[in-house]
């Protein structure tokens, strides 16, 4: 069974899984969402941060041993 968005909302409202039916619940859930997407994003980000850090710093750390070696 498909639904758009708002009826989906009100389905799962009327199984008691949001509170409610109104418009503003409904937004609420929404921007729950949106949330939830734009912290994961950003944890994406983090990540991807932290690694280019580390694959830097290795980098340095092999530039800096092979003049060693030298």
């Amino acid at each position: 069974m498909q639904f758009s968005e708002p009826e989906l909302f009100n389905h799962r409202a009327s199984e008691g899984t949001y509170e409610g039916r109104n418009e503003q619940s409904y937004s609420c859930y929404q921007e729950s969402r949106v949330l939830r997407s734009t912290l994961i994003f950003q944890n994406l980000l983090a990540v991807q941060r932290i690694h280019l850090a580390e694959r830097d710093s290795y980098k340095g750390l092999m530039v800096w041993r092979s003049s060693q070696l030298r």
